[in-house]
């Protein structure tokens, strides 16, 4: 599925034969000239079949659910496209899969399940996820997003969990690994 996500690297492919008709153009030459011909509505059909695969994001999500329906990864990718289009009862439907296919028992699965169920709805049980995971003080738990989003959970409480959301996006902020959330945790920073 992700090896699909970034399938678009390819899409140069559809670029080499009108590469070689500009060279068969400068060459001259009309045997030069056929030969061109040929080979660009050659690659130009091998590159559109290779190609079809990523032409749109719906396209690529779904042959690559179609090669693995149980791709935990696509499956979420899948659920918020279909929430960001508007298709909200088809995308909650992808929203309950993805619970039923996200591994289990890593900070990451309870990450990915916990944003399911506030997609769908229920912060109040995604929230509850997020400090179990939290208070658990296990291995990988000192995550900038899990800082984050217990910072978030916390302003239920009020002015206490106001403050200790604080400190808490401030400890995330100084992880090394606060780059790929480091947008969304300033403007969190700045919310509270």
């Amino acid at each position: 599925g992700m090896i699909q996500k970034g399938g678009d690297r390819y899409a140069y492919l559809s670029y080499l034969p009108f590469a070689g008709l500009v060279a068969g153009w400068v060459g001259g030459g009309r045997r030069w000239l056929m030969v061109l011909v040929v080979y660009v509505v050659t690659m130009g059909v091998i590159c559109r079949s290779q190609l079809c695969t990523w032409c749109n994001d719906y396209s690529m999500i779904n042959n690559s659910l179609a090669y693995d329906p149980g791709d935990w990864r696509m499956v979420d990718i899948y659920s918020e496209f279909l929430t960001r289009s508007g298709k909200n009862e088809e995308a909650d439907m992808y929203l309950r899969r993805t619970l039923d296919v996200l591994p289990s028992g890593t900070v990451k699965a309870v990450l990915g399940r916990a944003k399911s169920l506030i997609m769908m709805g229920n912060s109040v049980l995604a929230c509850e996820m997020y400090e179990e995971v939290y208070r658990s003080g296990g291995e990988g738990t000192r995550i900038p997003l899990l800082l984050n989003n217990v910072a978030l959970c916390g302003l239920r409480v009020g002015v206490e969990g106001k403050e200790a959301g604080l400190k808490l996006i401030e400890e995330g902020m100084g992880l090394e690994t606060v780059e790929h959330h480091e947008k969304i945790m300033r403007r969190n920073l700045m919310l509270l």
